[in-house]
Formats: structure tokens, C-alpha cells, sequence
């Protein structure tokens, strides 16, 4: 490839009315095109994220309270006894 072939192209790009005009149209039509997308990708994890935080919630209220076996913990928190026992393990915050 040719380097300045390049070089002009990034300029008029940067450095031009028209060319950062066709520029900022492109990235509009790209986040039109895909921000919704994505968007729901992010609620969807964060989604998922909250879920998490509650059921290791509900398990580490459920240790502390010392009324609750391990198995009753799985049961209601719907983690595995692994984790469980992971959580308790770690240093409450």
C-alpha cells in the first residue's frame, strides 16, 4: 500500500470540513445502526449481575443466622454447595 495514498486519506478525514462531516455521519449511522443492540446486551448482563449479588446475599444472610444447612442454602439461594461453602470462606465485608 501506498503510504501517502494513506496519509492524504487520514488527513482529509481529520483535517477537512467534508471529510470530518462524512466522518461523524458514518459513526452516527453505526451507533443507529447498533447501539440498540448493544444496549440490551449491557442490561442484559447487568441483569444478570444483580441476580448474582442477591443470591450470594441470600446465602450470606441465611450462614450468618446459623438456622440453615448447607443443603437448605443451595435450596433457597440457588447456588451450589460449592459456592456456598466459597462464601463462607470469605472475609465479610
Amino acid at each position: 500500500m501506498n503510504y501517502k495514498v494513506l496519509a492524504d486519506r487520514v488527513r482529509y478525514y481529520k483535517e477537512s470540513k467534508e471529510g470530518v462531516d462524512k466522518m461523524c455521519r458514518a459513526v452516527e449511522n453505526l451507533v443507529e445502526k447498533y447501539g440498540k443492540q448493544y444496549e440490551e446486551i449491557g442490561e442484559k448482563r447487568g441483569e444478570k449481575r444483580g441476580t448474582a449479588r442477591e443470591k450470594k446475599a441470600t446465602a450470606l444472610r441465611m450462614l450468618n443466622s446459623g438456622k440453615y444447612s448447607l443443603n437448605e442454602i443451595a435450596d433457597i439461594s440457588e447456588l451450589s454447595i460449592e459456592e456456598i461453602k466459597i462464601l463462607q470462606t470469605k472475609p465479610q465485608r
